[in-house]
């Protein structure tokens, strides 16, 4: 058996960003559909239930596109070329927008590393978080490091930016220090950034009457479950499953885990009992490669469009 999952964020012209996003543009992701469609098939998520209940095994090397987040960009310019060809998709949404009009600080992040250059960011952070704590904030080496492995793709200073903020810090620091410079940098208020960033209400309910695609949970806030209390990983997807099933009438039935990582442990403690009591069966990571067989449904490995430009070379 051979299952690739791809995942998408930003889909829209690189040129409109600095940095911080880098998104793919919609002619490369019309460029990886096609490659795709030469060498696999593409599945939907009730392929992927099918296969994973035994029901029907995957003759083929099959293929299931992911889009994390929720974002317009996915709708104005991946989902007009999922359509056209008929493919399948999966998008894992945040629900938090919708309900209190806020974006989830990794988005935050995302576009003030797009509109400032990181070292001034790097440095207003550091100012923030003296000023929060009265302390400052020592970079240990295994810190370094433990950044540039963690984001490949950038520079030592945004890599080490995103580190301390998604990954460093607790969530109430990094929730503070990222509200700060966002509100120096973006001058027209976060309900109005979250307003143009995520699907529109009729984006969500377009998705849900498309028998191509479906929703899965992607947390209420985008919450790091890695790093967050039980009580608030139960909260939080629940208040996700709540909105999209309740609110909308919306079928659920897979997770996508904020920042891509959880471990087993992690796992077992904050996840499979809210999952079993939500009918979830299955979770996509991003930890990188192909799935040879599914009997870790709720650990299937994704790649990014840079890992798949590799792989389609």
């Amino acid at each position: 058996m051979e299952l690739l999952i791809v995942t998408y964020h930003y889909v829209d012209d690189p040129k409109k960003f600095k940095a911080g996003i880098y998104p793919i543009s919609p002619e490369a992701f019309q460029d990886q559909m096609e490659g795709l469609s030469r060498t696999h098939q593409f599945i939907s998520e009730g392929d992927l239930l099918d296969a994973i209940s035994g029901v029907r095994p995957f003759a083929k090397p099959s293929c299931l596109v992911t889009f994390d987040d929720g974002l317009a960009s996915q709708m104005h310019f991946a989902v007009p070329i999922l359509e056209k060809q008929k493919i399948p998709a999966v998008f894992f949404v945040t629900t938090q927008p919708y309900t209190s009009g806020k974006a989830a600080t990794v988005h935050k992040i995302h576009y003030l590393l797009s509109q400032v250059p990181a070292e001034t960011l790097k440095t207003e952070a550091e100012d923030s978080y003296k000023k929060l704590t009265g302390e400052i904030l020592n970079w240990l080496a295994e810190r370094l490091r433990e950044a540039e492995e963690w984001y490949i793709y950038d520079d030592l200073v945004t890599a080490r930016l995103k580190f301390l903020l998604n990954h460093y810090l607790d969530s109430e620091k990094t929730d503070h220090i990222v509200d700060d410079l966002f509100a120096r940098h973006y001058r027209d208020g976060e309900a109005a950034f979250a307003k143009e960033l995520y699907f529109s209400q009729n984006d969500l309910k377009m998705i849900k009457d498309n028998p191509l695609f479906a929703v899965g949970l992607h947390t209420h806030t985008h919450l790091n479950i890695q790093k967050a209390l039980e009580s608030a990983v139960k909260s939080d997807i629940t208040a996700n499953y709540s909105y999209l099933s309740e609110h909308l009438g919306m079928t659920i039935r897979g997770i996508s885990y904020p920042y891509g990582m959880i471990s087993e442990t992690e796992y077992e403690k904050k996840v499979v009992t809210i999952g079993k009591e939500l009918g979830l069966l299955y979770g996509v990571t991003t930890v990188k490669g192909v799935n040879t067989d599914l009997t870790r449904p709720f650990f299937l490995k994704r790649l990014n469009p840079n890992d798949l430009k590799e792989e389609l070379e």
